[in-house]
Order: C-alpha cells, then sequence, then structure tokens
C-alpha cells in the first residue's frame, strides 16, 4: 500500500517565551514571539490557518492551542511553538470568542457570555453565566482566577477577575 503525506513534530511551548499570533482574515495567520524587555516581535512561522484569534498555553505539558471564530463555528488548533504551524484538533458547531486552560482543563466562553468547561473528548460542560463578554481569556495559575478583557461597547478594555 502506497502512502503519501507530510509528516510533522507540534512541539510544547518553551519556558520563558511569549508567544503572539497575528489574526489575519485573508491569509495565513503569523506566529511570532516577542522580546519582553523591547516589545520587539520576530516571526517564526506561518500557522497556515487564518483568524487565529485565542491562544492558550497547557502549563503542565506546554501544548499550545489556538482558537479560530466563524459566523457560526469554532476551530481548535494545536500550534507547532518551534515552528509556527497550526493543526486542527476539533470543530464545535458553536462560535466560542476565547479559550484558557484552568486548573483542571480547557474552559471557553461563548458570545452568550456562557462558560464552559471543554473535556479532553471534546463535550462541553456548562459552568455558569459571566455577566460581561470577554474578547481574551487567562488563567492565573497563582490565585486560581481567571482573567478577561473586553473588546466591545461600553465596557471595552475593561479587565475582569472571576472564579468559574
Amino acid at each position: 500500500v502506497y502512502v503519501k503525506g507530510r509528516a510533522f513534530e507540534v512541539k510544547p511551548a518553551a519556558e520563558n517565551v511569549f508567544y503572539a499570533c497575528t489574526t489575519l482574515p485573508t491569509r495565513s495567520s503569523e506566529w511570532l514571539t516577542l522580546d519582553t524587555k523591547t516589545g520587539v516581535a520576530e516571526k517564526i512561522g506561518d500557522v497556515e490557518f487564518s483568524n487565529v484569534s485565542s491562544l492558550t498555553v497547557n502549563p503542565t505539558d506546554g501544548v499550545i492551542l489556538g482558537l479560530i471564530k466563524t459566523a457560526e463555528t469554532s476551530q481548535i488548533l494545536r500550534i507547532n511553538a518551534e515552528a509556527g504551524d497550526g493543526h486542527l484538533l476539533h470543530e464545535f458547531p458553536f462560535v466560542l470568542s476565547a479559550i484558557s486552560f484552568g486548573k483542571d482543563g480547557l474552559y471557553g466562553v461563548a458570545p452568550t457570555k456562557k462558560f464552559y468547561k471543554i473535556t479532553s473528548d471534546w463535550d462541553t460542560v456548562y459552568v455558569g453565566n459571566l455577566d460581561f463578554l470577554p474578547m481574551t481569556l487567562a488563567y492565573n495559575p497563582v490565585s486560581g482566577e481567571f482573567w478577561a478583557t473586553t473588546k466591545s461597547g461600553m465596557r471595552s478594555g475593561d479587565l475582569y477577575k472571576f472564579n468559574p
């Protein structure tokens, strides 16, 4: 049997490296590292997907996930830290606004302000409603809180902390 395909290795995040991704609607998002002292970005590679809008790093194993949202669906990518190439892991039939690893796994928030735990088999478990719509989401392992920012409307740029 003849098999042809592309081989790849997905490297985890390196310690003390600040990663970033551009959000480009018409071409591949660019994978970057940022110098934390100067703010200068260095392009590492192309993700090979457009509109990557949320990144999260699993603190236990360094796995980097990215989120792509459309009008009706959301895709979760695994991103190679060393080269930037993205690999589709799952597509949800609904929209998520942001994702973040927490103490016990992956979480996501929908435009409806519903907060979900995402299980290892990609089921979503409703955790609760938020009174704001996060556009970014991050977990603080020291305090056990999620931190979020808003992007639009009267509360644009506000910073929130909450416990699920």
